[in-house]
């Protein structure tokens, strides 16, 4: 009753310990005579059991993984080195020359994009780009950052580019001051 379930689910949980080795006990005969539970100590054969498990599977894992072909030349780690992947890093001139022929790479920024351009203004964009990067004096990067660093430059830049972010005026501004025409003091003494 305390437990909020019947008889038999309490007879079928005491049956399934029992059977997994977690408990044992012997049943109750009567009213006044309930039936004892025991805790076994089970953590032995646990322990064996779950040991070559996990073994087992592991071994299967790891050979899985050895008999596939390592890459070409792993990169060096060096602790004392602070760019530990400096080796993924690629001169700026090949990554230009790299991205400015990923057609793939070029659609998917396209179809990205909020703004319509052409795949000839996105290569221009690129090219503008890197003779940015290497006027800042950049000199080598990793690819994925260098796409990373493209596409928010590109994305602030046709920002700009519509006008939007920057503080100057468009003509048909209305906070755009009204000027007036005054050829000598005359013209100041009617009011506006």
């Amino acid at each position: 009753m305390q437990l909020s379930t019947t008889r038999q689910n309490v007879l079928k949980a005491r049956e399934g310990l029992h059977k997994k080795g977690f408990i044992s006990f012997t049943t109750g005969t009567s009213k006044g005579n309930y039936a004892q539970y025991s805790i076994t100590d089970c953590t032995t054969q646990f322990t064996v059991q779950t040991t070559d498990e996990l073994t087992d599977k592991v071994t299967d894992s790891i050979t899985g993984e050895l008999t596939n072909p390592l890459p070409g030349r792993l990169p060096p780690h060096n602790i004392k080195d602070k760019e530990i992947y400096k080796s993924h890093n690629i001169s700026m001139e090949k990554l230009e020359s790299m991205l400015l022929e990923d057609g793939e790479w070029h659609s998917s920024i396209l179809t990205r994009l909020s703004t319509a351009i052409t795949s000839d203004k996105l290569i221009d964009y690129l090219k503008i780009f890197f003779a940015y990067q290497k006027k800042k004096g950049v000199k080598s990067r990793a690819i994925e950052d260098v796409k990373i660093h493209f596409q928010n430059w590109l994305s602030k830049k046709l920002e700009n580019d519509k006008g939007y972010g920057n503080n100057e005026q468009k003509q048909t501004d209305p906070r755009r001051g009204t000027e007036i025409q005054a050829a000598s003091a005359e013209d100041y003494k009617h009011t506006i």
